[in-house]
């Protein structure tokens, strides 16, 4: 009995253990869970193991008793037919014959009787044999009870193993997602890393179609990556595709229309769209919901600060410092970086006359960019002053590289001395300065022109003098902007002209607000296309305007444009007096171009390209960059080449997208009609080696090489846009298109110009005197000459 209490203690401890080590592991994580069921599993086969072993006993002494039953039974049977004298069984039971044994066999026998108390009449041993069988028929339920519990035990292990090893295999399988996962994850990452490898690799050496397959490509493998969209945003937009760049935001967005982390990545890509007011209002959505990141929150703050933004850059900071669930996400000095942010933001505030403690915080619509233009035009007192020379004028220039802008302030340098006796000195400062930007350098030597250094790479050495409050405002103007304004501003100060004329409109804004912190008694802004709104708007537009607005205040302020069409925008655009703004059309030096035209030099140029003597041969000469739509010029030449195999096309020039030109041209199969001969300092002579000129402009002020083609007898195809209009006469000089024409209808102009002699003789007729009227170079220097305060009393 001691035995069979041990083992049953035995398998309740097994239990207990069983269920406290279920109970230990089920708490901790999910992963160790399959290792409860198996551990269980071994305790309840050890159970199950010592109830085998107890019901194996129970049936060897149900064999036993079966035999003593049997025995017994013989005894009875023997008993019935030789009865045992009471003595004679008293003996037998007890052979030692004492009376100790005798008392026990009757205490015994009547316990048996009691325990019987209906077979009163029967001898000892059928008493026996029946107590034997009751204990025997107790035993054998117990037994089955056993066995019962034993089966039922071992249905509870098999179902205990088999849900142990579903739940394995469903980790296994899990596990074995996961690390597929995992490696797709990584071989799309390492795949995406090789396509943007590419796509910075082509976009370095110019080939910007191959750019943007490699991008498409990686976009493709990762849809919902932002990466390669900000990749394919930036080409495009570098190729002039600005409605391809708004359509890639719009598709990523439909990607990531049940995506509620959206906010991020389709801000960055609406950011590098240039489509600020979808990137404002995703920045603004992502501040007020909570990134889940420090990395949203970081973004947002430099992006509101990069577009000097400072309401949602206030909101940004104090969501950063006052949130403690944000501000846990940060390291300590990343809040510390924060709070000095902040601090630093007040004081912007305060520069620009916006005091948070007296009116609160800045309104929504404010940009510190503007605003810190506002307040420089505003200075009552010049920031530098310096004493400047009289007659002395400083050119600001994009470069000294090929280009309209150069040619023009190549003819002014050229004649300005002679009709101005007034003029001092002429200096040049370009902005850019690197070799690959010199094609006009030499000749303005030649003509005894000075040169102010152009803004240096890296850090700029401080301005020596410049107040604190105005090194603030600089800080507050886009990187670009601040970075000019401080070295122009040196260099005027160092040059100390009397009048600063700036070249384009962004050199507009640097210039004139470097000559505003300097003093310098006359400013001239020339615009040298159309105003930078409608088809020519950009981001910085809003800033430009400004600028422009807030420098035109200002005494002795003037912008000039080199078309009406152009003043009438910058008039309509600024609201400003229309007395402020004066048309100066571009100089011809007519005689110049004849004089250095040879008909031999010409037949050289068409030879070198294979051209034949008689064939015809349209020409145009630009800057290959997109607002010039070089790509439709090639698509409408080559709507021309199908029709007139013996005419040929000549693009001069280079520039962003002359890859992707030579690209589309070898796409055609047009490489022997459609020629690149690349930069040249000789127009004349391939305008005298040509038929027409075609011209493919998205906008314009009066182009030189329009002009240039009249002057030679040459007739012109152009778009209305711009000064167009007014740079030649249309149906004697040349045609002219739609502002935004298809290939097939410049091409039907172009074989008009071919096929009608009467056009071609206009333009020889009436193209050289209409240039020496409106666009002589007298004209041109007189205008200038006037505006610098050189005319002779």
């Amino acid at each position: 009995m001691n035995g069979y209490v041990a083992r049953v203690r035995g398998m309740l401890g097994t239990r207990v253990r069983a269920a406290r080590r279920a109970l230990a592991i089920w708490s901790g994580p999910a992963a160790h869970r399959s290792a409860v069921f198996a551990e269980i599993a071994a305790l309840l086969e050890e159970e199950a193991t010592l109830l085998e072993e107890e019901a194996a006993r129970f049936h060897e002494e149900h064999r036993l008793a079966a035999l003593e039953r049997d025995r017994l039974a013989k005894i009875a049977e023997l008993s019935r037919k030789q009865p045992i004298a009471a003595t004679a069984g008293t003996d037998a039971l007890s052979p030692e014959r004492d009376e100790t044994a005798f008392a026990d066999a009757r205490a015994a026998h009547v316990t048996d009787r009691q325990a019987a108390p209906g077979d009163v009449a029967l001898d000892p041993l059928r008493n026996r044999l029946i107590i034997q069988k009751r204990r025997m028929a107790r035993g054998v339920q117990r037994s089955k009870r056993l066995r019962a519990r034993a089966e039922a035990r071992t249905a509870t292990l098999e179902r205990l193993r088999d849900r142990a090893q579903r739940r394995a295999e469903k980790e296994a399988r899990a596990a074995r997602a996961r690390t597929a996962r995992r490696d797709a994850q990584r071989r799309k990452s390492q795949q995406g890393a090789a396509h943007a490898r590419h796509a910075r690799e082509a976009w370095d050496r110019g080939d910007f179609v191959a750019a943007t397959e490699a991008w498409s490509a990686f976009a493709a493998l990762d849809p919902e990556n932002p990466m390669p969209r900000v990749g394919r945003v930036s080409v495009l937009r570098r190729l002039g595709d600005f409605d391809g760049a708004r359509a890639e935001y719009h598709r990523f967005a439909e990607v990531l229309a049940d995506d509620p982390a959206r906010d991020l990545p389709l801000a960055k890509v609406a950011s590098t769209a240039q489509m600020l007011d979808r990137a404002n209002a995703h920045v603004d959505r992502m501040v007020e919901a909570g990134p889940l990141s420090a990395t949203g929150w970081t973004w947002a703050f430099t992006f509101n600060r990069r577009h000097g933004r400072p309401a949602a850059l206030l909101r940004t900071l104090d969501a950063c410092l006052g949130d403690p669930d944000i501000r846990a996400l940060f390291e300590a000095d990343d809040v510390q970086s924060f709070a000095r942010a902040r601090a630093d933001l007040l004081l912007d505030l305060d520069a620009v006359g916006w005091s948070v403690s007296d009116r609160g915080a800045p309104p929504a619509g404010m940009q510190l960019h503007r605003e810190a233009a506002r307040a420089i035009c505003a200075r009552p007192e010049p920031a530098l002053r310096y004493e400047p020379v009289p007659g002395r004028v400083m050119l600001v220039l994009p470069s000294f590289g090929p280009g309209g802008v150069q040619r023009q302030a190549l003819n002014l340098v050229r004649f300005l001395a002679d009709r101005a006796p007034g003029l001092e000195r002429i200096v040049i400062l370009p902005l850019k300065g690197d070799e690959a930007l010199e094609f006009h350098r030499a000749a303005l030597e030649d003509l005894g022109a000075a040169f102010a250094d152009a803004v240096p790479e890296g850090p700029l050495p401080p301005v020596e003098g410049l107040p604190e409050d105005a090194g603030r405002l600089l800080d507050l103007l886009p990187e670009r902007y601040g970075r000019e304004v401080r070295h122009v501003a040196a260099q005027i100060r160092a040059w100390r002209p009397e009048t600063v004329h700036a070249w384009t409109d962004p050199i507009n804004a640097a210039a004139g607000l470097a000559a505003v912190l300097a003093g310098t008694p006359r400013l001239v802004m020339g615009a040298r296309s159309s105003a930078p709104t409608g088809r020519r708007e950009t981001a910085a537009s809003p800033f430009l305007r400004t600028c422009f607005a807030a420098l035109l205040q200002r005494p002795g302020s003037m912008l000039t444009t080199n078309c009406r069409a152009a003043a009438a925008e910058f008039e309509d655009w600024l609201g400003c007096d229309a007395a402020r703004i004066r048309t100066i059309y571009n100089g011809v030096d007519v005689d110049a171009m004849l004089a250095s035209r040879t008909p031999e030099r010409a037949a050289a140029l068409r030879a070198a390209l294979d051209v034949p003597p008689e064939a015809p041969l349209v020409v145009a000469a630009f800057r290959i960059s997109p607002e010039k739509r070089p790509l439709l010029w090639v698509e409408a030449a080559a709507r021309v080449a199908e029709r007139r195999p013996d005419v040929h096309f000549a693009m001069l020039g280079d520039g962003v997208l002359h890859g992707a030109v030579q690209d589309a041209v070898a796409a055609r199969g047009l490489g022997g009609r459609i020629h690149l001969p690349g930069v040249t300092r000789e127009v004349e002579n391939w305008i005298e080696a040509s038929t027409a000129v075609l011209l493919t402009s998205t906008f314009e002020g009066t182009a030189n090489i329009v002009l240039e083609a009249q002057a030679l007898g040459r007739p012109v195809i152009a778009p209305a846009v711009g000064g167009l209009p007014e740079a030649f006469l249309p149906g004697e000089t040349g045609l002219l298109s739609a502002p935004d024409p298809e290939a097939e209808a410049l091409a039907a102009l172009v074989l008009e110009v071919l096929d009608d002699p009467r056009i071609a003789e206009g333009a020889r007729q009436r193209g050289e005197a209409f240039i020496r009227d409106r666009f002589g170079i007298a004209r041109f220097v007189d205008g200038h000459r006037t505006l610098y305060g050189l005319a002779p009393d």
